[in-house]
């Protein structure tokens, strides 16, 4: 028995396809153990859930009572489990401390009390590398000014991947600009960019920090369609950061989506986005109007 766990250990540091059909077999059920109990030697990380076909009940992505801030608190006792193909939407008012949650990760703001953990492993534990190959951050930040054009920065983005740069230029639209200098793009256009370069990166959970910045109603829809297809398709684990749910409503991902609440440093609620619609007045200090709409009640 010991032989046959030490080849699989082996075997699996290559990609794994084990189908709805084959994923209760005891070959299957050994692979998911070994994946789950034994660090690999090719890589800090197993290979992502997504290319595997495995589920697992750690999650991608989890704060465990975690206090963060920039020496003094601005969001306490967070407790938020992200798992595999989850679709979740961070609202809050301006000041809630939204962005900070984005900036521990990148170690840019301070965890002051608990645990943030990715794959079960601590972040403090982890170098700034490590953690963006397994959460992809978009931040809201203006575009560098550099002399470079869409397809070099994907291809910098790609590193040492064996990553169809061609293919993610189809996928976000991009091969009309492949050739344009980044600081030639139009907003939206930048925006698919750094998607892009997330996608070339091959994260597996994508946190976007308000993605709808700089876009039109269009731009909004056409951005909301490509992140279901990358979830739909391309398995990935969703986090929206966002002033308001009008960029969702009518879309597939509204009905995928939970929601985290925060206001005044604090979760205000936590959960499914259709229980969450109750919480909006509390949240931002304003009415809304609910009103019934392609099936959905939304607020206005």
């Amino acid at each position: 028995m010991i032989s046959c766990i030490t080849f699989i250990v082996s075997f699996t540091t290559k990609r794994i396809k084990i189908s709805d059909k084959n994923i209760d077999s005891f070959v299957a059920k050994v692979k998911m153990w070994v994946y789950n109990n034994v660090q690999l030697e090719s890589s800090r990380f197993p290979p992502p859930l997504y290319e595997r076909g495995l589920s697992s009940k750690t999650p991608l992505l989890s704060f465990d009572q975690a206090t963060i801030g920039y020496g003094k608190p601005l969001i306490s006792s967070l407790s938020w489990d992200i798992n595999e193909q989850d679709v979740w939407i961070v609202l809050g008012p301006n000041g809630a401390g939204k962005s900070t949650l984005s900036n521990v990760l990148l170690n840019e703001a301070d965890l002051l009390q608990g645990e943030i953990r990715m794959r079960g492993q601590s972040i403090q534990h982890l170098s700034l590398l490590e953690r963006v190959e397994n959460v992809g951050i978009a931040l809201q930040q203006t575009r560098p000014d550099l002399p470079f054009t869409v397809e070099e920065i994907l291809a910098q983005s790609q590193g040492e991947r064996a990553i169809d740069i061609a293919d993610i230029l189809s996928r976000f639209d991009l091969n009309a600009v492949k050739n344009h200098p980044i600081t030639q793009l139009s907003g939206g256009q930048w925006q698919r960019v750094v998607l892009a370069s997330i996608a070339v990166q091959n994260s597996p959970v994508w946190w976007l920090d308000e993605p709808f910045t700089w876009m039109d109603p269009g731009q909004h829809d056409r951005l909301v369609k490509l992140l279901y297809t990358e979830w739909s398709r391309h398995h990935r684990t969703l986090v929206i950061v966002a002033h308001d749910l009008t960029p969702f409503y009518g879309s597939a991902l509204y009905d995928q989506a939970k929601v985290l609440m925060i206001k005044d440093g604090h979760v205000y609620y936590q959960g499914s986005l259709s229980e969450g619609l109750q919480h909006m007045e509390a949240v931002f200090d304003r009415s809304f109007e609910r009103i019934a709409w392609n099936g959905r009640t939304v607020v206005v």
